[in-house]
């Protein structure tokens, strides 16, 4: 048994008050037993959808096809989510599922046995003594392994997610289960491939992970091609990465940028398209790919101002500099003093509101059209531009009346146009 919160607790009793069977299942049951506090629960019901929403009017339904209803808990601080689904079964490999009203084939398709126990506050299953492999800590497939990879490749990442994240051991089926069928994980859809593997590198135990990854063969399945051709320097790169990243936050948006920078250029922008990145995390990966030596070497209060500039918005240059950060402790890298520098420019940069970005500026193209300086729109903007990378070395200079004058310089001299982000005084 384990400690419900209210909330569940509620809810359960609610189901049974009306006849209807309810047990907490899956994650939170085994995060439970491991002495966490589950913020996100599931309870599986062999009530059906219609009886779900009459029963939880507040419920917002998540899927109409999987019979799924969250409620929403923001009345404490703990803010639980509660996912209320009616019970399934589904054969292993097939996309199909029927609704049950058994529990016990509810949780045969949860394919790990540390995912398959339910809890009622009355009723414990545990039909593949799961509760045993969750205190021994092993990932124990419900079945034969093979079978279940090779029907379900996705779950090869899915069983290694249980190391990253729990620190748990692979049972030998599972290891050579893996082993016989990693190569089907190249065959995924890439965005499901990048969401597990992001997952993994996030992990609390990435680094266990990541070495099961590297030993077991399946980084060219994960990155692609560039896995087999590792330079020498990447392969000795690599080891300290699985060695010491559990040492940095576990942010997997940041961990994949330690683990990109491990490659060449080329072979960066290779795996970044290999595994469809995209947003800002695609935005970010790639500044690190193509800028992060740049980033590392603009010490100077105009050269990081210039290249913040250059790379807005601001969160683009915070990331590498957080990047930076986690470098530092995973390779032990001489960065320490730049960082720093960094960090200290930056407070001097607000403390003072030295002006970055052509908003920064104290004028903007209307001031330009309508002092008679320009009278092309396109030509402000280019103006702009070329004043706020003046303010880059001078930013006292952020005055309506000191930007007017150096407009209606560079429009008359070219030569100091041209000039304008060069200082000549060190």
């Amino acid at each position: 048994m384990i400690k419900l919160p209210k909330q569940v607790k509620e809810i359960i009793k609610k189901l049974r008050d009306k006849g209807y069977e309810a047990y907490a299942v899956g994650a939170c049951v085994r995060n439970s037993l491991l002495g966490d506090k589950p913020l996100d629960w599931d309870v599986a019901t062999n009530a059906g959808l219609d009886v779900l929403k009459e029963l939880f009017k507040d419920g917002k339904v998540m899927s109409e096809r999987l019979s799924v209803v969250r409620i929403y808990d923001a009345e404490t601080e703990d803010e639980i989510i509660t996912d209320i689904s009616t019970y399934r079964s589904k054969a292993p490999g097939e996309k199909d599922f029927t609704f049950t009203d058994d529990i016990h084939e509810d949780v045969k398709r949860r394919d790990f046995t540390v995912n398959a126990m339910a809890d009622s506050g009355f009723d414990f299953v545990d039909d593949y003594n799961g509760k045993s492999d969750v205190q021994a800590k092993l990932v124990r497939t419900i079945g034969s392994a093979v079978d279940l990879f090779r029907a379900e490749p996705i779950k090869m990442l899915k069983a290694l997610r249980l190391t990253a994240e729990l620190d748990f051991d692979l049972t030998q089926d599972v290891y050579e289960g893996i082993k016989a069928n990693h190569g089907l994980i190249a065959e995924l859809p890439p965005a499901k491939v990048r969401k597990e593997f992001l997952v993994i590198i996030g992990g609390e135990h990435a680094g266990k992970a990541m070495n099961m990854i590297v030993d077991m063969g399946l980084l060219p399945d994960i990155i692609g091609e560039v896995g087999n051709n590792l330079s020498h320097r990447e392969k000795s790169d690599l080891v300290i990465f699985c060695e010491n990243c559990d040492k940095t936050k576990p942010i997997p948006e940041r961990r994949m940028g330690a683990f990109i920078q491990i490659l060449s250029e080329k072979k960066a922008l290779s795996v970044i398209e290999h595994l469809e990145f995209e947003g800002k995390l695609k935005e970010h990966l790639e500044d690190v790919a193509y800028d992060l030596a740049e980033f590392h070497f603009a010490q100077t209060p105009q050269a990081y101002k210039k290249f913040i500039y250059e790379h807005a918005p601001m969160e683009r240059s915070d990331y590498l500099l957080n990047l930076q950060k986690a470098l530092l402790i995973i390779f032990d890298y001489s960065l320490e003093t730049k960082i720093k520098s960094k960090m200290y420019l930056l407070g001097e940069f607000r403390k003072h509101n030295d002006p970055i970005f052509v908003e920064d500026l104290a004028i903007d193209a209307n001031d330009l059209l309508e002092a008679g300086i320009l009278d092309d729109p396109e030509e402000c903007d280019k103006m702009l531009h070329m004043l706020i990378e003046r303010l880059h070395i001078e930013p006292k200079k952020n005055t309506r009346t000191d930007l007017f004058n150096l407009a209606k310089t560079y429009k008359k001299n070219k030569l100091k146009a041209y000039l304008r982000g060069i200082s000549w005084v060190r």
